[in-house]
């Protein structure tokens, strides 16, 4: 759905199914009130503006088709330190080719955490940032495989 009466009714809608049902509540609201705008249309029950997605499907369903695009090409020349961090792989989705990522990259490590899902660091925000500073400090990040 593109479109919802209010910014409540949207987190509400959201908040209420996969994958986003596992969000942090506020990760959720801030998800919810960036990702959508007011729209010139009114509600036709109350008269108020209702909000609307900004990337719509159409536009979403193109990032996937980019997949392929040239820059899997390069990986091999990154010569810096590379986190390539999953949640755990039961939807299709990105974090199935993210091994073979890690391969191409000379300094890549895969980092999973099996007990988030497909929007990780929206859902653990304090884990995950606890995770980034380990990474980028070299000391050793807790729940990954490395």
């Amino acid at each position: 759905r593109e479109s919802f009466t209010s910014f409540d009714e949207a987190i509400a809608a959201y908040g209420s199914k996969a994958p986003f049902k596992s969000l942090h509540p506020s990760s959720l609201e801030a998800y919810v009130r960036g990702g959508f705008a007011e729209s010139s249309n009114r509600d036709a029950q109350n008269g108020h503006p209702s909000v609307e997605i900004k990337c719509t499907g159409s536009f979403e369903a193109q990032m996937y088709v980019m997949k392929d695009n040239s820059c899997f090409r390069d990986l091999p020349r990154v010569n810096c330190p590379v986190g390539v961090a999953i949640g755990s792989v039961e939807q299709p989705g990105v974090a199935w080719y993210a091994k073979g990522v890690v391969a191409q990259l000379p300094r890549g490590r895969l980092l999973e955490y099996l007990h988030l899902q497909h929007f990780g660091p929206l859902e653990d925000p304090t884990f995950i940032s606890k995770q980034v500073v380990a990474f980028f400090t070299g000391s050793a990040p807790s729940m990954s495989k490395l």
